[in-house]
């Protein structure tokens, strides 16, 4: 998690707020499609095996 507080007088600040959640992750491809029977997505790769990156971006405002 990183984080800013800004201030911009003595009662009112914002803080600005990122969470990365799997930030370093790399891509584990999912299993080859084995229906033989359709020659149009035999041996496709159709998805990711693993969970992909999460960013998560907010702010507040306290006064």
């Amino acid at each position: 998690m990183i984080f800013k507080n800004v201030k911009f007088t003595e009662s009112v600040a914002l803080q600005l707020r990122g969470e990365f959640y799997y930030a370093m992750n790399r891509v584990v491809f999912g299993g080859p499609a084995a229906n033989i029977n359709n020659p149009a997505t035999f041996g496709v790769i159709g998805g990711q095996a693993n969970t992909p990156r999460l960013i998560q971006l907010g702010a507040k405002i306290t006064f």
